[in-house]
């Protein structure tokens, strides 16, 4: 297993550094691929959106698909081992926002379902909905493509459970909000007073 670490400086294409080799390098884009290169997370076999989601996709294009775990996908488009990474079950802010910095630093991106970039800590939420990931703006297009062609209840099953893991946390968030400091430190959610 290499172990490396991706850095987003203030200007120029992110740098990785393998720590084994005790090695820099800049990011380098490469031309696209003969067949689009799709990361899936682990659990997607499960779910049978994504596979709806590929079949619309290779209607597009010839695909290849690569499953790995958690963030590691950003990494991979990184890498040029993935140019798209669809995603329809939740992850959380604090997932996505370094992948999608290092993204839009070579000309890709992260955005919902209807296109629009992600922005943080602007919704009562922490939980971010469906996204595509992509390594430049022809990936885009073509991931968005995609997803146009899917039919809506393949997704919308997945937005009723947002909706209900949202109005969850919502409810969370309003009953800490109403509740008195001293139960808050009773039940260790107030830090100490100094």
């Amino acid at each position: 297993c290499e172990q490396q670490v991706y850095f987003c400086p203030l200007h120029g294409q992110p740098l990785k550094y393998n720590m084994e080799k005790d090695v820099w390098s800049e990011y380098v884009p490469v031309e696209n691929h003969s067949a689009v290169q799709v990361g899936l997370s682990q659990s997607s076999q499960s779910k049978p959106q994504y596979q709806v989601y590929l079949e619309q996709l290779e209607k597009l294009t010839p695909i290849q698909e690569y499953r790995a775990g958690s963030a590691y996908k950003f990494c991979m488009v990184l890498e040029d081992r993935v140019d798209i990474y669809p995603r329809f079950h939740p992850t959380s802010e604090w997932d996505t926002s370094a992948g999608q910095c290092l993204l839009e630093r070579i000309g890709g991106g992260l955005v919902d379902f209807q296109g629009r970039p992600f922005v943080y800590n602007q919704r009562l939420s922490l939980l971010n909905g469906g996204f595509i990931a992509y390594r430049n703006n022809d990936m885009k297009k073509l991931a968005l493509q995609a997803l146009e062609l899917m039919p809506s209840s393949a997704w919308a099953k997945n937005w009723a459970c947002y909706s209900v893991f949202w109005i969850i946390e919502l409810l969370v968030i309003m009953a800490l909000e109403l509740l008195p400091p001293s139960m808050l430190k009773a039940i260790d959610l107030l830090p100490d007073a100094k």
